[in-house]
């Protein structure tokens, strides 16, 4: 129904590459190959105009696996530079900074 309705989702997780891409699998966000895990090693490697450039491939299905506070923050400014209207569900202390500058932010217990 989202990417029906024009949404994309991305899941941004503190879990390994692994664990993300088994439970989007399971949620049918990715149903063959044509999806990619980008560690936070690599996000924080990445300059502004990159991380956008990335953001904006709506062909590839993005996973976000091992990224800090920080890099999740970097990834809903991103996507709020780009126009983009940005949701974000956190349970935990480190998901305030994203929740906070997010346009919808949901704390979860």
């Amino acid at each position: 129904m989202t990417r029906k309705a024009g949404i994309r989702v991305y899941i941004v997780t503190g879990d390994y590459g692994l664990t993300a891409k088994a439970v989007a699998r399971q949620i049918g966000l990715i149903k063959d190959n044509n999806h990619k895990i980008i560690h936070g090693d690599e996000v924080g490697k990445m300059t502004d105009p990159e991380l956008q450039a990335l953001l904006k491939d709506k062909t590839t299905q993005i996973i976000f696996a091992r990224v800090s506070p920080e890099h999740k923050l970097r990834i809903v400014t991103a996507l709020k530079e780009l126009g983009e209207i940005v949701a974000v569900t956190g349970d935990g202390v480190n998901d305030a900074p994203a929740l906070k500058k997010a346009d919808i932010g949901v704390a979860m217990e």
